[in-house]
């Protein structure tokens, strides 16, 4: 019984919403697989009326597609509804949406201004829509969005904003998004992305910058995705890739990077992504030679399917790099390593040489003229006058032996100054070496030789 009732209660309301449509010159559409209505026609008409929230106060699931909408007021729903999906898409002169145009949707949870003329977006304007879970604005005509649009968006899953002319993304517009999981940001205009840009989008597992005009990644853009699993960077101006720009995205599973500029790729920009399944990387310019080898190996190796193709090289990619003779390494490697041998032997011949230069003068200095006095005053014999007049013979002649025996060692230790040996003085001076005043001793008497003798 209460199944026929709610049959009944259905097909009741089916006739209403039929007439009350039919009646305001509007062709509307009921699917009958989903608890859906479907409007399109002349809605401008149809909203004057303010008979559309009682049209449509039970159903859960509303299009309003290819109208003649040019802006939405806060009026043009009122009342209690239990609508969950609301999608108003479509609408080729739909340029304006008002402050309060969804104060009426509490339970709102996918929202969907896809393909419409929309330039701006009040701050306010989806501040009732707590429970919103999916928002699409695709192929509006936004350039820029305010610092607290999303601000309470706190349950939002994702977030689409592809096809519009976006120039940059601010982190004070996506900071409240710490549920987002993934992002589209496709085919806009953005050139240039900060390291904080998606500080606050710790939860994002798909991130799509495809087809716009990013030249430079930061290195720390993706510092706080450790969550991220597909990356989507196709169609860009972006020519080199950081080692250090996918080290914390260690969950990544699939990354594309093809039309870019790219035209070497390491290994190592790889090495964090111990789950990496798919790399596209088609159209790119990239150089075949034995460091690009090596990396198709890596990826053969780690069992990922790559998508890739080399500059002038766009077909049987495997049997041309099976064919590459390719050594421990590469050409370029092997001129710097002999550069740098050579600059250190020139460096090493340059020290020996300097060493032997003044080793050699060292030697011709000590080779002088006040040195040959040492071997005049040594060499010189004694007179017959020195030896009847000297009480000391057998100290003198030890003195003369003890100099002239070391003689050639001692030339280079430590030699006599010449000025105390001139050939001048050498009859005047007598051959006992003198003392300073302050230090020399007394001389003692010849008795006192006689006696130690």
């Amino acid at each position: 019984m209460a199944t026929l009732l709610r049959v009944l209660s259905s097909c009741i309301l089916l006739l209403v919403v039929i007439l009350n449509l039919e009646a305001m010159q509007s062709k509307c559409e009921y699917k009958q697989w989903g608890n859906k209505i479907i409007c399109t026609g002349e809605m401008q008409k149809y909203l004057r009326r303010r008979v559309f929230s009682e049209a449509i106060a039970n159903i859960s699931v509303l299009e309003v597609c290819n109208t003649d909408l040019t802006h939405l007021e806060g009026s043009w729903y009122e009342g209690k509804n239990n609508l969950t999906t609301l999608k108003i898409s479509f609408n080729l002169e739909l340029k304006k949406l008002g402050n309060n145009s969804f104060n009426y949707f509490p339970s709102l949870e996918n929202l969907d201004l896809s393909h419409n003329q929309i330039e701006s977006l009040n701050v306010f304007i989806f501040y009732p829509l707590t429970a919103l879970n999916k928002l699409k604005l695709d192929h509006n005509n936004l350039q820029t969005l305010d610092a607290g649009v999303f601000l309470s968006q706190k349950k939002l899953i994702t977030l689409s904003l592809s096809g519009n002319k976006l120039e940059s993304l601010r982190n004070d517009v996506l900071s409240s998004l710490t549920m987002l999981e993934e992002f589209y940001v496709n085919d806009n205009r953005l050139n240039h992305l900060d390291s904080t840009s998606f500080v606050s989008l710790e939860s994002m597992t798909i991130l799509n910058l495809s087809g716009n005009n990013l030249n430079v990644l930061p290195a720390t853009l993706f510092t706080y995705q450790k969550k991220l699993k597909e990356l989507h960077l196709d169609r860009n101006n972006i020519s080199t890739l950081n080692a250090e720009l996918l080290s914390p995205t260690t969950q990544m599973e699939v990354l594309s990077i093809s039309d870019n500029k790219i035209r070497k790729i390491s290994s190592a920009v790889l090495e964090p992504c111990v789950r990496l399944k798919h790399l596209d990387a088609i159209r790119c310019p990239i150089e075949c030679d034995c460091s690009f080898k090596n990396f198709y190996q890596f990826c053969a190796v780690r069992s990922i399917k790559t998508n890739i193709t080399c500059e002038g090289r766009k077909y049987d990619l495997s049997v041309t790099l099976r064919q590459m003779e390719c050594g421990i390494m590469d050409k370029s490697t092997i001129v710097l390593i002999v550069i740098i041998g050579l600059f250190i032997l020139g460096k090493l011949t340059e020290v020996l040489l300097g060493y032997i230069t003044k080793s050699r003068s060292i030697f011709d200095k000590r080779r002088t003229t006040e040195h040959v006095n040492e071997y005049v005053y040594v060499e010189y014999p004694l007179d017959a006058k020195s030896k009847a007049d000297d009480v000391r013979p057998r100290e003198r002649q030890r003195y003369m032996s003890v100099l002239h025996v070391p003689l050639n060692v001692y030339d280079y230790l430590r030699p006599i100054q010449g000025q105390m040996f001139n050939t001048a003085e050498r009859q005047q001076r007598s051959f006992e070496p003198e003392l300073p005043e302050s230090s020399a001793p007394s001389r003692p008497t010849s008795d006192f030789y006689d006696v130690a003798m």
